[in-house]
């Protein structure tokens, strides 16, 4: 097999400008590995096709990032689903423990806390909770993607301590 021609820095930064409309500092750092970059775009752009909605995947990837303790994909998140329509004091609440005021919402963030904490060892009497709450395999499948995304942009930040983009700040 041979090895494809690798992608610059540069390239990956046109690449997030297209993708985000903005080049995220995020980005910026993670730009150093082109390749640990790609899987971050390349998987952000294969949840388009998931079935959880954007806002469901917004509200995900909030609580990942809480449950990382990544203050910057929290504002990133938090800034989103703003302009989703939730409220700053509604994700105040949800930062100091309490729920999502959509039941969907919660419940996701509770199955995304559960497979952090679990390590993704859910029982069958967990995964049968959650599938009778209306969460399919397959969106319980896509909850574990992007903890996967979020897991590797949140270490990113964490090693890099990046800036909170102007865009993304209350």
């Amino acid at each position: 097999m041979t090895k494809a021609t690798r992608i610059s820095p540069h390239d990956v930064l046109e690449k997030a400008e297209k993708q985000f409309g903005m080049v995220p500092n995020l980005l910026r750092e993670m730009s150093v590995s082109p390749a640990a970059a790609l899987v971050y775009l390349n998987g952000q752009a294969a949840m388009e096709n998931a079935t959880l909605t954007d806002v469901e995947q917004q509200a995900v990837q909030y609580m990942v990032s809480f449950q990382n303790d990544c203050k910057y994909c929290m504002a990133a998140h938090a800034a989103n689903l703003r302009t989703m329509g939730h409220s700053r004091d509604e994700l105040g609440q949800v930062k100091a423990g309490g729920p999502f005021r959509d039941p969907r919402l919660q419940d996701l963030a509770d199955l995304a806390h559960s497979l952090m904490e679990r390590k993704g060892r859910l029982s069958d009497a967990e995964l049968a909770k959650y599938e009778k709450k209306g969460i399919t395999r397959e969106q319980i499948i896509e909850v574990i993607a992007l903890i996967s995304l979020k897991t590797l942009s949140n270490y990113v930040n964490h090693i890099s301590h990046t800036e909170i983009d102007e865009r993304f700040r209350d």
